[in-house]
């Protein structure tokens, strides 16, 4: 391997490294998150409301084996174990592993809940292994978003389904605060590293895509997009003020309703960008089933 890929190698385990500093001390605040009533934790809420969602509609059989890839505190995959199917959970957290392993448990059902360490960019199973994939909030803090997608692919059966998310970089409430807007990002990330002090720790290096830019690199992967959706607007600040709770989530609902109608401008501006893919085989393209909402 020549010198930049050996330097591409070392920044790829230096951010990695980074991340999961990040959620090993963050690991009480996403246990408690979906207990949580501000808009933030409130959009989690439905987001994984609408995974559940999404895997029901598909109609799987009894003992399906699913794969969660950064599973963190485990409230989805042992959802989907009480609803009868085999999970895999992956984090490269011991403690979030920890804490899924502590809510199967709890919930019962521990006989269909395995945890293991690993990485989405080498997910350490063999190829068309789970029925279904899910990854929710693992996109933005990839390092590399083609390389995970491609392993996503790799162990999901044929005819089987890959549920990703993205952070969008359009999102309404960063586009409204000059603080925040996506125009300004490089500028402001180019003011930041030259203001942070030398011993201070590197930020979690957060990824955040367009639309059109994440569909292309799932279709790249070789699946097929079944469903899209955009969920989540706020919280909404300016100038890092923030609206007061109440008024936030009463926004954010009002600005959901418009998305889910299809409102231009409305439904491509939500905070996360969740797609529901499907690996095709080319004699099943027309028969596969399209859920819906």
């Amino acid at each position: 391997m020549g010198k930049t890929g050996t330097v591409v190698n070392i920044s790829a385990t230096l951010e990695q490294n980074v991340v999961n500093e990040h959620f090993a001390e963050a690991a009480p605040y996403w246990r408690d998150i979906y207990r949580q009533q501000d808009v933030y934790s409130r959009i989690h809420q439905q987001r994984n409301a609408l995974v559940l969602v999404l895997v029901e509609q598909l109609r799987l059989p009894a003992g399906s084996r699913i794969l969660d890839v950064g599973c963190g505190s485990g409230l989805t995959a042992v959802a989907l174990a009480q609803r009868g199917y085999r999970l895999d959970a992956l984090d490269t957290v011991p403690a979030m592993l920890e804490l899924t392993l502590q809510k199967a448990q709890q919930a019962e059902v521990s006989d269909h809940v395995s945890a293991s360490l690993g990485d989405a960019h080498q997910l350490p199973y063999p190829g068309e292994s789970f029925h279904v994939v899910i990854a929710m909030g693992v996109t933005p803090f990839l390092h590399s978003l083609g390389v995970a997608m491609g392993e996503m692919t790799r162990v999901v059966k044929a005819n089987g389904y890959v549920m990703v998310n993205a952070d969008n970089c359009w999102r309404l409430n960063y586009i409204l605060d000059p603080r925040l807007s996506p125009l300004l990002a490089a500028p402001r990330r180019g003011l930041k590293v030259l203001l942070r002090p030398r011993n201070r720790p590197a930020d979690v290096l957060i990824h955040r895509y367009a639309r059109q830019e994440f569909d292309s690199i799932i279709v790249q992967s070789g699946l097929q997009i079944r469903h899209s959706s955009m969920l989540g607007f706020g919280p909404f600040t300016f100038f890092g003020k923030q609206l007061p709770n109440r008024i936030g989530l009463t926004l954010h609902c009002f600005l959901q309703e418009c998305a889910d109608r299809n409102v231009p401008i409305v439904r491509s501006t939500g905070s996360q960008y969740i797609v529901l893919a499907q690996k095709l085989i080319p004699a099943s393209f027309s028969q596969a089933p399209r859920p819906s909402l």
